[in-house]
């Protein structure tokens, strides 16, 4: 119901608004929604908005949960993506503090942004320890 109403507005307010509601949702279901969401919303600002309101939700101790955010964050990730939201993907890659996501990091290594290179740096050498 919510995605319908996200896809049936055009007002920035009013997407703002849904995405706000499914995060006060905090569940894999909700996670999937904004996943979908983000996949075909074109402006910047509220791509940088759903990958937010993503990291904050759900208990990242849940595996559905884990992996709907990866799947999201990987999307985001892709090349062509502006600054802001790959690095607002990078930032709830890092919170979800994942093993599996070694070789996305070790792919980002090659990032022409530095933050991004640093981060994914950081990341390949805690996930490289042998107690990881």
């Amino acid at each position: 119901m919510l995605a319908q109403k996200y896809l049936s507005t055009t007002d920035d307010d009013d997407r703002s608004d849904v995405i706000s509601q499914l995060g006060d949702q905090d569940n894999a279901e909700a996670l999937q929604t904004l996943a979908r969401l983000f996949q075909g919303e074109q402006k910047m600002e509220l791509r940088v908005q759903i990958l937010s309101t993503a990291a904050d939700m759900g208990d990242d101790d849940d595996q559905n949960v884990k992996n709907q955010k990866l799947i999201l964050y990987t999307n985001a990730l892709v090349n062509g993506q502006p600054d802001d939201v790959r690095e607002t993907a990078v930032d709830g890659l890092e919170q979800l503090d994942d093993p599996r996501t070694l070789s996305l990091w070790q792919r980002l290594l090659q990032d022409p942004d530095e933050d991004i290179r640093n981060s994914a740096q950081a990341a390949v050498e805690r996930y490289s320890q042998p107690d990881n």
